[in-house]
């Protein structure tokens, strides 16, 4: 569904679904109950679930002033992502049944995908009802919980009430768990829709959500429309922030009544609901927390494996449950497969047939109802296209691309209801701000070459929730505050939360605070190479990361907020390899609650993170302590001259001028170098010819056929590809004067290109290549067709004396048709008694079109034509060679000195002479990306400017033409001066260059 809001696309829940097409089946009409010996019952229905398959990682939630196309960009992102991926549902579900039949119902779901029992549904599985539609108007518990916009309509008519509202908008800090929640949403919910008893409700909810899910027919839209989709919202003028508020309202609110639903039908799947809706709503509204709700399309078979038409023996199975139970070999490899996506150009189908790999499936037909095709050794053929229960729902906008399943979602954004990420508090306008700040150690990068693994710890510490003017300034408020509505039952709650990257060669991401506690983990939960340690805060009573203290006295909370500078969480570990490098991201939330007051949100906008890298191998020079010498000259010295009358070193008194001159190593360097052995490099060479006059010159000659018949063919390959001759368009011979050989277009044993014959069915119907070379790329265009006949699966008709039901068989009669396409292919034979359909299948390949093509078919004196310009190549590899990669240089060159002073020269006590480097900024290396000449990290001595790809300076002139070519060019070579078995090359590995640029 498409609507202009006003100039972008919007819609969540981007999927669709449709009902079979297949007529309503009546006890007593033709082909009623009629499924021959297939364990298949020709019904289907739908499975709905609660996933924790989030789509974190997928998009990023958006803040601040987006745009209606950033929240289509953020839609179709996941319309892009559900194309190839098959998400994984919740376990157990609310079932709908009974599309197509009325004699019996299943009795059976599944619990996952995995096989086994089933899970029992006959106490809570609910009728479908045929094309049902519904509006956003009957979401009432949406509009109940929606003020509007000033200056805009509300959009529906169902009145605003507050509490409701409040109540889904400060969830996290008004009820202690999942199950309170949605009790009190239930009860203010019934009082203000005039739903007087719990039968009441039941039956309200009931059948709003049978409307909502119809038959499949209108369902993907009545969710759409039931969710408040983005696009229904069309005034102009509403922001898209607004927008985004009103589709989570409606979200979120179909989720509770699905969890309702549950409920009231004595469903153990509400527990599933609950859990997740809460986990959502108690964090926020977090992108990591929102559950997804999936609607899977099932089809009706025997649970035992048999077509016994019994409530006991039905089961809605889903189209993972179908492939892992009828695969035994390769089923479950398969569902892993879909459940972590593929390729963006495949689509699911191509997905199953490369996983399931030679497999064959325990029943056709139960894969055949579920897909519309079986898939066996390799290749899906149609089976049951007419039915293809499985794939009456859809994700994305490719209804091919993925199918078996429809996702609702809402989009991540910021909004009244969620902002950034973090709980607001119940109140917005706090009666006393709070606030905190923190440290972590160590932090920032740290560079652990040459180690190859990490053990360090990370310690979060100093959380500082002074208010007594190291936050706020306001602790006096808060002691009146808390005096007033503690009691003296008092909590708080400090979570640390954290997200890992791996770096490897990549550079390290910048995660804001909001996006560490969307992304991250509590730290009570581990990572890769992150160990968990207790997790405890030191300075709360009893409080571990993410859990509520003990409770506090009034004084207690007070001297918290009053001198509580040294809070913090007990160490964890980095531990584990380097080979990639590891960040650790770390934020902190702190929560308060007094006394029966809502909890709080301290502010803060810290990220802080440490940083592990390493690159094994790498090692460091630095240079000797630099030589140096100083000496004290008598006389003077300039730019154009000295004079040193005496030797003022020998130690005489003298009256003269002194000066003094020092010297010694000029340049002082530090490397970081990465040592590389066993290095393998290779040159190629390359030896031209020139072109040379043969008499001779061969043209290939294609010959092509268009539905024509195996005997044409055959007729035509045996007349011209059998034997040479000297006339004709297709295989010739003739004699070469200049090497002496009769070319012809070789037999057998030499290479041939490319023989293709495709499509034949039974080795004999296909065409047969001549003795000597000839290319074929034929493909089989028509057969001749034919069905099995014969009897068929038993049919049911009428009982006997003692109400047994009376089996009787069928014949199918037994067809041939010849020479017709996949196109043509005849229709499927119906039995004699109805209901029973037979395919044909393909007998012998008849007709076929496509081309031959010959070598060595024309002949002239070859007037001017030159042949052969050709090359021969040959490569020459050096290994076991070691460098130093240089990764960081460091130059320093003296530039100046001075003494400090002259006292004695007796040496017994040092003098000193300080000496002033200056780091070079002009200092340059080369850095080879890769071990090649062309990048500096080889040099050949034959031909350096040649780099890495050496070609013979002289081209020389070859003999003959065709097969003999090569053979006669490698004589030349060698008889040459450059004979290769002649040339010895010294090759050098450099290992990095450094110097001064000039």
């Amino acid at each position: 569904m498409i609507i202009q809001v006003p100039l972008t696309a919007l819609a969540e829940s981007p999927g669709d679904t449709t009902g079979s097409s297949r007529p309503i089946m009546t006890p007593g009409g033709k082909g009623y109950g009629k499924n021959g010996t297939a364990p298949i019952f020709d019904d289907y229905g739908f499975r709905v679930t609660i996933s924790d398959g989030n789509l974190d990682g997928v998009i990023e939630g958006l803040k601040g002033g987006y745009t209606d196309r950033d929240l289509d960009d953020q839609r179709q992102k996941v319309v892009e992502h559900l194309r190839h991926i098959y998400m994984e549902p919740g376990n157990d579900g609310i079932y709908f049944y009974g599309a197509r039949r009325d004699d019996f119902r299943p009795n059976w779901g599944v619990m996952s995908s995995y096989g086994g029992k089933g899970f029992p549904i006959q106490n809570h599985r609910i009728k479908i009802k045929k094309n049902t539609t519904v509006t956003d108007q009957d979401n009432k518990l949406a509009a109940m919980c929606y003020s509007g916009i000033d200056g805009f309509n509300r959009t529906v008519s169902t009145a605003y009430v507050p509490d409701m509202g409040k109540a889904l908008f400060g969830a996290a800090g008004n009820y202690e768990t999942g199950g309170d929640f949605l009790y009190h949403m239930k009860t203010m919910f019934m009082a203000n829709a005039n739903l007087n008893s719990e039968q009441e409700f039941k039956s309200y909810i009931v059948e709003l959500m049978r409307d909502l899910m119809s038959n499949g027919n209108g369902t993907g839209n009545n969710i759409r429309n039931f969710s408040w989709d983005t696009s229904l919202y069309t005034q102009a003028g509403v922001t898209a922030q607004d927008r985004a508020k009103w589709s989570q309202i409606g979200y979120v609110t179909m989720l509770i009544q699905f969890a309702w639903l549950a409920q009231v039908t004595d469903n153990p799947s509400y527990q599933q609901f609950e859990t997740a809706i809460w986990n959502w709503v108690g964090h926020g509204y977090l992108l990591r927390d929102m559950p997804l709700l999936e609607v899977e399309a099932c089809q009706e078979i025997g649970l035992d494996g048999t077509n016994t038409p019994n409530e006991s023996n039905s089961q809605l199975a889903t189209l993972p449950y179908t492939i892992r139970t009828q695969y035994p070999d390769g089923g479950s490899g398969a569902v892993e497969t879909l459940y972590r996506g593929w390729d963006s150009n495949k689509t699911i189908q191509d997905v199953l047939v490369d996983s399931l790999g030679t497999s064959s499936p325990v029943k056709d037909a139960v894969v055949g109802q579920g897909l519309g095709y079986t898939i066996k050794k390799g290749a899906a053929s149609d089976c049951y296209k007419d039915r293809a229960y499985c794939r009456l729902a859809w994700p994305s906008d490719d209804k091919n691309a993925s199918y078996g399943y429809l996702l609702g979602f809402t989009y991540v954004a910021d909004t009244q209801l969620t902002t950034g990420g973090v709980i607001n508090p119940t109140n917005p306008n706090v009666e006393v701000p709070g606030s905190f700040t923190w440290k972590l150690t160590p932090n920032g990068a740290h560079d652990m070459t040459p180690d190859t693994e990490v053990n360090e710890s990370s310690t979060v510490y100093e959380i500082n929730v002074s208010q007594n003017g190291y936050n706020q300034n306001n602790i006096d408020k808060w002691k009146t505050y808390i005096a007033q509505n503690g009691n003296n039952n008092n909590r708080m709650r400090i979570t640390v939360y954290r997200v890992p990257e791996d770096l490897a060669d990549t550079k390290a991401s910048q995660y804001t605070r909001e996006q560490v506690m969307q992304q991250g983990k509590n730290a009570t939960e581990g990572f890769d190479r992150v160990v968990v340690g207790d997790a405890k805060i030191t300075g709360l009573p009893n409080a571990t990361s993410g859990t509520e203290s003990g409770t506090m006295t009034n004084e207690e909370l007070i001297n918290i907020l009053n001198t509580g500078t040294g809070l913090a969480m007990t160490s964890e570990t980095i531990r584990g390899s380097l080979e990639q490098g590891i960040r650790v991201t770390y934020a902190v939330r702190v929560e308060v609650k007094v006394g029966n007051k809502a909890w709080q949100d301290f502010t803060n906008n810290q990220a802080e993170w440490v940083e592990y890298r390493s690159t094994p191998g790498t090692y460091e020079y630095k240079s000797d302590a630099p030589d140096g010498y100083a000496e004290i000259k008598c006389g003077y010295f300039n730019t154009d001259a000295y004079r040193e009358p005496y030797e003022a070193m020998a130690g005489l008194p003298t009256t003269e001028n002194l000066y003094f001159v020092s010297g010694g190593q000029e340049f002082v360097a530090q490397l970081k170098y990465e040592y590389t052995p066993n290095m393998t490099a290779v040159r190629n060479f390359e030896q031209k010819y020139q072109g040379t006059q043969c008499e001779g010159y061969w043209e290939p000659v294609t010959m092509e056929f268009k539905n024509a018949t195996v005997e044409e063919i055959n007729q035509w390959l045996r007349d011209h590809t059998d034997a040479p001759s000297t006339t004709g368009d297709f295989i010739t011979a003739k004699k070469c004067s200049v090497c002496g050989t009769t070319h012809t277009n070789g037999t057998g044993n030499e290479h041939i290109i490319k023989t293709e014959i495709t499509k034949w069915v039974s080795g004999d119907d296909k065409p047969v290549p001549g003795n000597y070379y000839t290319e074929l790329d034929l493909e089989a265009v028509t057969w001749d067709w034919e069905n099995d006949g014969g009897e068929g699966g038993g049919h049911e008709e009428g009982t006997d004396e003692n109400g047994e039901p009376i089996e009787v068989s069928c014949e199918f009669p037994h067809e041939y048709h010849e020479d017709l396409s996949e196109e043509d292919k005849p229709d499927p034979v119906e039995c004699d008694y109805g209901g029973c359909y037979q395919e044909f299948h393909k007998v012998r390949a008849r007709r076929y079109s496509g081309t031959v093509k010959s070598y060595h078919v024309h002949y002239e004196n070859g007037d001017g034509h030159q042949t052969n310009l050709g090359a021969i190549r040959w490569t020459q590899s050096y290994t076991g060679m070691n460098y130093a990669k240089i990764k960081e240089a460091h130059v320093w060159r003296l530039e100046q000195s001075k003494v400090n002073g002259i006292r004695q020269i007796t040496f017994e006590d040092d003098d000193t002479v300080t000496g002033t480097g200056k780091e070079l900024a002009d200092v340059i290396f080369n850095v080879a990306e890769s071990d090649t000449a062309k990048e500096g990290r080889m040099w050949y001595s034959i031909h350096p400017e040649d780099n890495d790809n050496y070609v013979g300076k002289l081209q020389l002139a070859t003999r003959g033409c065709c097969h003999c070519f090569n053979h006669n060019a490698a004589e030349d070579l060698i008889a040459s001066k450059d004979d290769p078995n002649q040339i010895f090359e010294n090759a050098w590995c450099v290992s990095e260059i450094v110097g001064d640029k000039m």
